[in-house]
């Protein structure tokens, strides 16, 4: 209640102002009064995604790389970068346009400095992008899901991970979260050479509600999971250690996924770690 009333009182005198939103992690998120994302999820916005929140402050390090696909305004990247201490590189990857300056200055506000504006799939080149009626918090290459046939479109920048990497130059990749609305499976394909050289950790979200519209299924996951010799697990926010998936998981509308190098299995805390 006295968030919400800070915040009213905030807009009422500086309505056009971003509201400087503390993290109990550390960093500061910037909300506007009229972002989607604002409308969506504040002021519980700490309840949004738990698990993800706990598997980035458990498993990420100082020093490491964490590559942010599909950004939005940048809240996990503002938290991979306070987890790490600020000793650490975030690679942050938007295509949205509506929500790219805001990224900017949360980004900015936190001293994070590479943000990349495209979209990032198994293809090279431009693509329509297309943007949800509910604002700039969900945008998609493919219509269906979320996204409505006759929504609205603008061409985007589309890259593969792997050209990002080898164009930042980067020595390290340990952490890839995968959030881009359905395309999640063209994105794994497009840094292959990325994941074989560095063995990253990837938290990725599926949807029954949004692979359909990329033609994509559990069973694609499961076969490139096979062929590159990692194990799909989730992450337990209540018990900050990656647990097995639940029976109903590929039923869900939404479950975050935690893929795993095979040969790195007994580094991550699991559901009998009580560290």
């Amino acid at each position: 209640m006295l968030r919400a009333a800070r915040g009213r009182f905030h807009w009422i005198l500086r309505p056009t102002s971003p509201l400087p939103f503390r993290l109990a992690g550390g960093g500061v998120l910037l909300l506007g009064r009229n972002d989607s994302f604002t409308q969506c999820y504040w002021p519980g916005t700490e309840t949004y995604e738990p698990e993800v929140v706990a598997c980035l402050e458990r498993l990420l390090k100082p020093g490491q790389t964490f590559i942010d696909c599909g950004a939005n305004i940048g809240l996990f990247s503002v938290i991979a970068s306070a987890t790490m201490g600020g000793r650490g590189r975030v690679v942050s990857i938007e295509a949205n346009p509506g929500t790219i300056e805001r990224l900017r200055a949360n980004l900015r506000a936190n001293g994070i400095d590479d943000l990349i504006a495209c979209a990032v799939t198994d293809r090279e080149g431009e693509m329509e992008l297309y943007l949800s009626g509910d604002g700039d918090v969900y945008s998609s290459l493919s219509t269906g899901g979320l996204v409505h046939p006759n929504s609205r479109s603008t061409l985007v920048t589309a890259r593969t991970l792997d050209s990002i990497v080898a164009e930042r130059r980067l020595e390290r990749v340990d952490a890839i979260k995968i959030d881009v609305e359905g395309g999640e499976m063209g994105v794994l394909r497009s840094a292959s050479a990325s994941i074989d050289r560095f063995r990253p950790w990837c938290i990725v979200e599926y949807s029954s509600l949004t692979w359909p519209a990329f033609n994509a299924s559990p069973e694609d996951l499961v076969a490139w999971c096979e062929s590159r010799r990692y194990a799909i697990r989730t992450f337990s926010a209540e018990r900050r250690a990656v647990v097995s998936l639940p029976d109903d998981a590929w039923s869900q509308s939404y479950l975050n996924v935690l893929l795993l190098p095979e040969e790195l299995l007994t580094a991550f805390p699991t559901g009998s770690d009580s560290a």
